[in-house]
């Protein structure tokens, strides 16, 4: 077979070939092929051509396969069989995993929330390794050059290419110290008088303090410490006249501390609502799916 006759070769005149290979019958194989019996013929016509051989010659009994229709036979299938593995599903056994899985996330979410996930996950494969890393200015760019495998976060600025999906949703609240001053009035006037804590990477343009002081007359925060992660803010409140605006279940936690108390807001905030954020590359690894399915279904249960 030349170069120019294996360029002409399909996919259906291997099936073909392989039809009559097990019919020995150009009308049965075209029925089995659902081709008309002259479209079959044609067929015949172009492996022979494409092979340089008769193929099939005509007997008693049909159809007989030449000795190099034989000697193909074996092959055409190994190729058919090969190619049909592609359409296969992927049978995916969560206990054979061996994987390193890259999570960029705040503080405050790998403290509180990943703890029992990843706990549990690591039970049924235990193969798997997570890599937690802090979340910052370039961790969408990690994940489109593919050093990070998922983000947990506001999402805010994550470019089309990279998909979303509600994996967090809390209340945001006030803690403080026990003693605080503002707590003899508890306005918003009063809370704007002292000054907060404030995370590092939240920009003023999608702060809700900020952004409600401003539209209300309480003109600019006043800042008294930043942080890069919110889960130490409560460990800089006690003793102090700082206010620190958080989720309510980290604050619950560091309330623990009798020294802190939990308000509050006496103004509507929306609540934080961190995503999962992955690349559309991996849309549908199935590694990739059945953690984020993991994570995702088993925080809607708490």
């Amino acid at each position: 077979m030349n170069e120019i006759d294996y360029k002409k070769l399909d996919l259906n005149m291997l099936k073909s070939f392989q039809v009559l290979i097990t019919e020995r019958h150009v009308g049965r194989a075209a029925e089995k092929m659902g081709v008309s019996q002259s479209a079959m013929s044609h067929t015949l016509s172009r492996l022979r051509k494409a092979f340089d051989d008769k193929l099939f010659v005509r007997s008693a009994k049909g159809m007989e396969p030449s000795d190099k229709a034989l000697k193909l036979s074996e092959k055409v299938t190994q190729i058919l069989d090969d190619i049909g593995t592609l359409f296969e599903a992927e049978v995916f056994e969560p206990t054979t995993i061996s994987t390193r899985f890259r999570i960029q996330t705040h503080g405050y979410i790998a403290a509180t929330y990943l703890p029992p996930l990843i706990e549990r996950i690591r039970r049924i494969a235990p193969g798997i390794i997570f890599d937690l890393q802090s979340i910052r200015s370039s961790s969408y760019t990690l994940l489109e050059k593919d050093q990070s495998d998922l983000v947990i976060g506001a999402g805010l600025s994550a470019k089309q290419q990279l998909r979303q999906e509600l994996f967090v949703e809390d209340d945001l609240c006030c803690l403080l110290d026990k003693k605080h001053p503002a707590l003899k009035e508890w306005t918003p006037a009063n809370v704007f008088n002292y000054p907060h804590i404030k995370l590092t990477l939240l920009e003023d343009h999608n702060d809700p303090v900020s952004i409600y002081g401003r539209n209300n007359g309480h003109g600019e925060r006043q800042i008294g410490l930043y942080t890069e992660t919110l889960h130490i803010q409560p460990s800089f409140l006690a003793n102090t006249d700082l206010i620190a605006f958080i989720p309510m279940t980290l604050a619950r936690q560091a309330a623990k501390n009798i020294n802190l108390k939990i308000m509050a807001c006496p103004f509507e905030l929306p609540g934080l609502r961190a995503k999962g954020i992955w690349h559309e590359r991996s849309d549908h690894d199935a590694v990739h799916t059945w953690i984020r399915s993991q994570l995702l279904q088993m925080n809607k249960q708490k």
